[in-house]
């Protein structure tokens, strides 16, 4: 047999296989819509809020849509919130679709922007739901029956919240009724930080109806995979405030956030989860051939990222396969991956630098930024002492917690070439025995940091390897094969919403691709601190689904009103009452209240209204038909 039949037999099994994966769905996701704030800020505007910006706004402006592929960005007005948002995307999923409210019976709100750290948003979010459906009734949308799931959720799992949801629904099914999961976040950086270029804010409604033969939509399949790690890569720590009698605690609203360390643990836990579900499932993942056939909608971040993972899954394919291998190599002129030393495989090396960093930041890192934000508060002495002794603490005591921390971090370096023979780790030098790993010094003359320790070099030794593999000829195929452009569109001309953004990077992916219906889909959560899930589906007669997506998407991007840097930094400094907003729906979370500002929520909802309105009347006419039909025969 030749070799092009051997795999073009090999082609035909993994078709066979992937199409066999949903023979038992139990559920399909059958409708989406998005809802985005009232405001937008273009990139420009953002890299004038940025302070210390030492090579200037246009510099800083480039940094954001070429580094980060980020042109505009969602803004909350004021008034504003996750509870909001997601009722309004819950409301325009539920005209556009057609269904009544009451046939929705469980409801799931994804978000890490709660508005307390105890009750459930999916209540407050409901009673929001309810406000907007009494308004729209009062206007003529008569068949708009009372929103009243019998299960109600809030699930806060960082990014992957939507994906835990759907997973569960996936692999246990759905009985009595439809589920609607909506994410709904503000991605808030700290203000005049590089940090805030990516933020924005939206919310993604997902319909998720039981898979039935006659059902239209993404039909999910029961194998999933999952991944997790303890890392704190990207967290909203809250820890007592020490005035005892207050019984307050401080929540860093502002994510503690380490760039380059949370896109390893993103890289990692997402390519630990697509192992376990190739095992679960026994799809081929280690063939270039499986690109032809999936298409990977993952969590966006930032849009630039999509096409840097990208870059490691063909590193990944290349080593399973000699002539992809061979192709890059002589197309690169030869050049060589980057390792650590005594490590092979970037898998390998995802795995020591996760590992040795979750010690690293979250013995040092994180109690380093929470002493320098609190150092930032007048007076705040007692707070910033605490970090110290809880650090000094952790450090002197001379039991066990001491002895298991230093064992794990000799145990995690042990492998690295750089560090064999030297001696262990001391305590009397704790934080300095990191520096052979992390330390990045500042050039004198020119003041950019220079990379001294093992991780930060190899770290840019390996971005610029990637850099060359992303300009080959082979990579720009296989990147177009994956749709990634299509993928990203959305997230460019709205920002990183959070739980929300794999959701978004599937609608712009199915609005923006050429045929998507002909191709299998993976999307791939990853939730900071960190977990990953793996789901797989595959269209089927999705056209009016996109048509309608396409729709809402269309609208939301219109109704958005530019603003300009003061305006911005207003908002975020919240000098605006709540009371002077014109957002069609507001919600005051200090008390609790929830207003809809009836001409600009009719206004605002106007696109969805007429659909509603032209979907009833075509069902009215459908009706009289079959009944004039009936009585004739």
């Amino acid at each position: 047999m030749s070799i092009q039949a051997e795999a073009y037999l090999r082609g035909e099994n993994e078709e066979k296989k992937m199409a066999g994966l949903v023979e038992d769905s139990l559920v399909s996701i059958t409708g989406m819509a998005v809802s985005l704030g009232r405001l937008k800020i273009s990139a420009l505007e953002k890299a004038k809020t940025i302070e210390n910006t030492e090579k200037g706004i246009e510099n800083r402006r480039k940094t954001i849509t070429e580094g980060l592929g980020i042109n505009w960005s969602s803004v909350a007005d004021i008034g504003e919130s996750v509870v909001t948002e997601a009722a309004l995307a819950t409301v325009k999923l539920i005209l556009q679709q057609g269904i009544k409210p009451s046939e929705v019976k469980t409801f799931v709100v994804a978000t890490e922007s709660p508005t307390g750290s105890s009750e459930n948003m999916g209540i407050q979010v409901k009673k929001a739901v309810n406000i907007v459906l009494d308004k729209l009734r009062r206007n003529g949308l008569a068949d708009l029956d009372e929103f009243n799931p019998a299960l109600r959720f809030h699930l806060q799992s960082a990014c992957t919240s939507q994906g835990s949801a759907i997973a569960g629904f996936a692999v246990n099914g759905l009985e009595g009724g439809k589920a609607i999961v909506v994410s709904a976040d503000n991605a808030l950086y700290r203000l005049h930080t590089p940090a805030d270029a990516t933020g924005g804010f939206g919310s993604v409604a997902i319909l998720l109806e039981k898979t039935k033969p006659q059902t239209k939509g993404i039909r999910l399949s029961r194998k999933i995979g999952s991944a997790d790690a303890d890392v704190p890569d990207f967290i909203k720590v809250i820890f007592g405030d020490m005035l005892k009698e207050s019984g307050l605690e401080l929540v860093a609203k502002y994510p503690v956030v380490f760039g380059d360390y949370s896109n390893e643990a993103y890289t990692k836990l997402r390519y630990k989860s697509l192992k376990d579900f190739a095992k679960e499932s026994g799809l081929n993942i280690n063939s270039v051939d499986i690109t032809k056939r999936v298409v990977w909608l993952p969590h966006i971040p930032y849009p630039a990222i999509v096409e840097k993972e990208a870059a490691y899954l063909v590193r990944h394919l290349s080593r399973h396969d000699d002539a992809l291998r061979e192709k890059i190599k002589n197309e690169m002129n030869n050049a060589r991956e980057a390792f650590l030393g005594g490590y092979t495989h970037i898998e390998d090396e995802l795995d020591f630098l996760v590992d040795i960093g979750a010690l690293y930041y979250g013995v040092i890192g994180v109690p380093k930024e929470l002493k320098a934000r609190l150092a930032e508060r007048e007076g705040d002495v007692k707070n910033g002492r605490l970090v110290d002794e809880r650090l000094n603490e952790r450090i002197t005591r001379q039991d066990n917690p001491k002895n298991d921390l230093l064992d794990a971090i000799n145990e995690t370096v042990k492998n690295l070439e750089a560090l064999r023979g030297r001696e262990k780790l001391s305590l009397e030098n704790f934080e300095d025995a990191f520096k052979p790993l992390y330390e990045v010094k500042k050039d004198e003359k020119t003041g950019k940091p220079i990379a001294v320790g093992v991780i930060p070099k190899f770290e840019k030794a390996d971005k610029d390897y990637n850099t060359v593999l992303r300009n080959t000829p082979t990579f720009k195929e296989i990147k177009k094969r994956l749709s990634i452009d299509a993928i990203i569109e959305l997230s460019k001309e709205i920002g990183n919403i959070y739980t929300g953004s794999e959701g978004l990077g599937m609608a712009s992916y199915f609005i923006h691709a050429d045929d998507p219906e002909s191709r299998y889909v993976i999307m791939s959560y990853y939730g900071s601190g960190g977990e990953s899930y793996t789901i797989f589906g595959i269209p089927k007669e999705i056209s009016e689904m996109i048509a309608l997506l396409n729709a809402n998407v269309d609208a939301e991007l219109k109704s958005q009103e530019e603003i300009k840097e003061k305006k911005y930094i207003s908002i975020r400094n919240n000098s605006t009452l709540i009371l002077n907003s014109d957002a069609p729906l507001t919600h005051d979370t200090m008390f609790r209240h929830i207003n809809a500002n009836k001409p600009k929520l009719l206004e605002h909802m106007g696109p969805y209204i007429t659909g509603r309105q032209k979907t009833r009347e075509l069902e009215d006419t459908t009706t009289r038909t079959r009944s004039v039909l009936k009585s004739t025969s």
